[in-house]
This record gives structure tokens, sequence and C-alpha cells, in this order.
């Protein structure tokens, strides 16, 4: 006995896997004996005979005006060069003066750490890592800290120690959760007051050598600051 065997006319198509992957639906998952029960169930008039089961009208997708679209940003390298100023890749791939390279990656981490530590709590904050900023908000009694002492509310006590924040969970007492909520709100002040007013939160003579700080930098990355700003202008758009 001889068999023809047929053969399928090869598709070609221009299109990528990606572009394809889009089009791919996965095969419904058989029913199980009661699922299929009461399908069939409902499928089943008054009269007792089966009925064809309508089909619900696929949704009308999302007009694109109501797509909010969410972009996430890795800072270091992508908004804002920093680290590869520090070990000297960029000046060697982009063949810049590698001293002042580094020169200009140390200055700003000694303006990143001193904001940080002068004005954020960084000291105090560093184990304390929150996933967001209002996590110990439920912790805050609404205390009035404009005349608060940061600096002499034992926060930082020998007996209490960074390690009360390590661990996920791990609180240390009310009274202490109370002052670390105070930390964050202050935090949040400050951002909110100074966002749009960086050299106003350095202040003076800060502002000056931030202001030098970014006009080298400029120098050295070929604008790249400035480019960064043009993509978050064009995306907010």
């Amino acid at each position: 006995t001889s068999y023809l065997q047929q053969e399928h006319p090869s598709v070609i198509t221009n299109q990528s896997p990606e572009s394809l992957a889009g089009e791919y639906h996965p095969p419904a998952s058989p029913l199980t004996p009661e699922k299929e029960q009461d399908s069939t169930q409902q499928r089943r008039g008054s009269d007792g005979k089966l009925r064809g089961r309508k089909r619900a009208s696929d949704p009308a997708p999302p007009l694109d005006s109501e797509i909010e679209r969410v972009f996430l940003w890795d800072l270091d390298e992508t908004l804002i060069i920093f680290h590869s100023l520090l070990t000297g890749t960029f000046a060697t791939r982009f063949s810049k003066d590698s001293a002042k390279a580094v020169s200009l990656g140390l200055w700003m981490e000694e303006m990143i750490f001193n904001l940080a530590d002068t004005r954020l709590f960084f000291n105090d904050l560093e184990e304390c890592d929150q996933v967001h900023i209002d996590d110990v908000a439920s912790d805050d009694n609404g205390q009035d800290l404009s005349t608060y002492n940061f600096a002499a509310d034992g926060f930082q006590s020998p007996s209490s120690g960074a390690t009360l924040c390590l661990g996920t969970g791990v609180h240390g007492g009310v009274d202490w959760m109370r002052k670390l909520a105070f930390r964050y709100r202050r935090v949040k002040e400050v951002y909110n007051t100074y966002k749009n007013n960086i050299g106003g939160v350095l202040g003076s003579p800060k502002r000056e050598e931030w202001l030098q700080l970014r006009r080298d930098m400029e120098v050295m990355t070929d604008m790249w600051l400035t480019n960064a700003l043009k993509a978050l202008t064009l995306i907010n758009s």
C-alpha cells in the first residue's frame, strides 16, 4: 500500500518573531467534569433543549489617550553620569582627560553625600530603606517639626544601632518609630519645597560650587545633562 504525503506550502513573512508573538493565543484548557456539567446546564433553555452559547463581544481596545505610560529610569549612567567618571571608563571610551573626569566624579560624590548628610538624614536612614517614603507615616503623630532638634532626639543612640532597620518588618519601639517617621516627613518636605530649586536647598557657597560643577560636567560629557533634560521634556510632552 502506498501513501501520498501532502506537502504544506511554506509561509514566508517579513514579520519578525517579536511582532508575531503578539498574535499568539494559548489554547483553552480542557473543562473539568464539574465545569463541563455547569456549562451544559447553562446552555439548556427552560424547555430542556440545548441552546447555543451567546458569544460576548470583545471589549473595544482602550484609546491611546487612555493608556498611562510609566518610564522607569536607572539614574546612574542614564539621566546622570557618575560611576563611569569615578572609574575612568568614560574618559577611556570617549578619549577624555582621565584625571579631569575622575576629579569631577569625586567632586560630584562629595556634593551628593554632603546634601544627603545635612538635609536628608543619610547617616540615620542609610540602613532604613523603605519601599515608599510614606511607609512609616502611620507612626507619625503630626507633631510640629519647625523647632524639633533631630540631632538631640536620641535616634542614633548606641543601644539601638542601625540594625533595627535591617530586617523586613523589624521595628524598634513606638518612640523610635515615631522619630523615624519624623525624619521621613522632613525628607518629603525638603523634596516638595526644593524639587524645582536645587540652589535653594544647597545654599551658599555650595550653590556656586554646584553651578561650576554643572558647567564643567557639560564640557567633559558633551552636554550629557542637557540631552537628558531634552529626553525628559519630550517624554513629558
